[in-house]
């Protein structure tokens, strides 16, 4: 969910933690060089019942995080 019109806050899987692989991937973003780029849909179904479409809403990067299993981390939308 947007915290406000720049950040976003994302849960990851419930088995990620900090020092795990895809955990330390998310929090080393920027020493990495990894892109992130973020897809949200507003409801998981359309009305007919079927997954409703993701709108792409461009590159984040990793700002903070909080607890494990699942993690909770804030990203800020690089625009």
């Amino acid at each position: 969910h947007f915290i406000d019109d720049h950040t976003f806050h994302w849960q990851s899987q419930n088995q990620t933690k900090a020092d795990s692989k895809r955990g330390r991937e998310i929090i080393e973003q920027a020493k990495r060089g990894t892109r992130i780029h973020l897809f949200v849909r507003e409801h998981r179904l359309r009305t007919d019942g079927r997954a409703a479409p993701f709108r792409y809403m461009g590159e984040v990067e990793y700002l903070s995080h909080e607890g494990e299993k699942p993690m909770g981390v804030r990203f800020r939308l690089m625009v």
